[in-house]
């Protein structure tokens, strides 16, 4: 497999902290194990010590291998024919042969975000992105906007985006800059946080979207705080394998004129200008930045992260539902 399609990062994190778990206790088995043998001889050593001490200062006589021995300490005597023998030393539980970085021993990683979930403008979100996704076994992750999850009562749309597998991700409380001062920052985020965990069974967001990809560092140090694992809060492009800082993940955008491949030489999209419309552009265009982001994060063997927001003519940059479906196939197959 070259590519581990539905990966989260916080999903990333949380399994890499359990290999290091299982690899610790497998050696931590085997040791004891291992160490078995050298406790016996010891044992042995401390034995005979205690014979020399024994013959220097008194004449304490000990049963001979044909005598009966009170060996339950209560009084009865056990016969030699009832000591049980030893038992043979045990293999170890688990054999440690590797870590896989990615899962499946994929080469990379790529998740799919779809952003402003709970907005009116991307309810498709709910009827077209998360049946496609479903049908080719693929799962995503969506940044919900708290407000208008309340406001609308989509909390059990929201968990049922869960129950399929998805990601949901803290998408702030009210969709604000929140570089402005005259933002809110507690209610941005702390009370959005807070929302998403009142309102969705035994779950606390790790992952923040940025409003706008509008962040600074003291914006990125106040999640590290808050224990988010991760943040869109990098520059635009791919993250090798060895990323240090889940809060700084880099990612493309769609559409076209919003992409790190807008103008590239000698592709489809050679005429695109910064900040043109998807509608100015042309199919193959937008199915290239697609799926050359994919094919870019496999020949470094890292992770991508793919910004959408719409789909099929409503809201910010909408994809095209066929086109979305046709990318969903390379995805799926590679």
């Amino acid at each position: 497999m070259a590519l581990d399609s539905s990966l989260s990062l916080s999903r990333f994190a949380t399994a890499l902290l359990l290999i290091l778990v299982l690899s610790v206790a497998c050696r931590g088995v085997e040791d004891q194990l291992q160490n078995g043998g050298e406790t016996d001889e010891a044992e042995a050593d401390a034995g005979e010590g205690g014979d020399e001490r024994a013959d220097t200062s008194s004449e304490q006589e000990f049963p001979s291998d044909s005598e009966t021995v009170d060996r339950r300490g209560d009084g009865d005597v056990l016969e030699e024919s009832e000591v049980p023998p030893e038992q043979p030393r045990q293999p170890p539980l688990w054999e440690l042969t590797g870590v896989a970085l990615w899962r499946n021993d994929a080469t990379a990683a790529y998740t799919i975000f779809h952003d402003d979930t709970c907005n009116d403008s991307v309810d498709h979100q709910f009827t077209q992105a998360d049946p496609a996704l479903a049908e080719r076994g693929l799962v995503a992750s969506f940044g919900a906007i708290a407000e208008d999850c309340e406001e609308r009562g989509l909390w059990n749309s929201l968990e049922e985006l869960r129950q399929h597998g998805h990601e949901i991700a803290n998408h702030s409380y009210s969709h604000l800059n929140l570089t402005l001062s005259s933002t809110d920052l507690n209610q941005e985020i702390e009370q959005a946080h807070r929302e998403f965990e009142e309102n969705l069974a035994d779950f606390s967001p790790s992952f923040f979207i940025f409003p706008f990809d509008a962040f600074n560092d003291s914006l990125v140090e106040r999640l590290r705080g808050l224990g988010y694992l991760g943040a869109r809060a990098g520059t635009r492009g791919t993250n090798t394998s060895n990323f240090s800082d889940g809060l700084r993940i880099k990612f493309d955008v769609y559409g076209p004129g919003y992409s790190i491949y807008v103008g590239a030489p000698a592709t489809p999209c050679v005429s695109v200008n910064s900040g043109d419309d998807w509608d100015e552009t042309t199919e193959a265009c937008r199915s290239y930045i697609l799926n050359q982001y994919v094919d870019d994060v496999i020949s470094v063997g890292g992770y991508g992260l793919r910004e959408f927001h719409s789909l099929d003519g409503e809201g910010w940059e909408p994809l095209p539902l066929n086109e979305y479906e046709e990318h969903l196939d390379y995805v799926a197959q590679k």
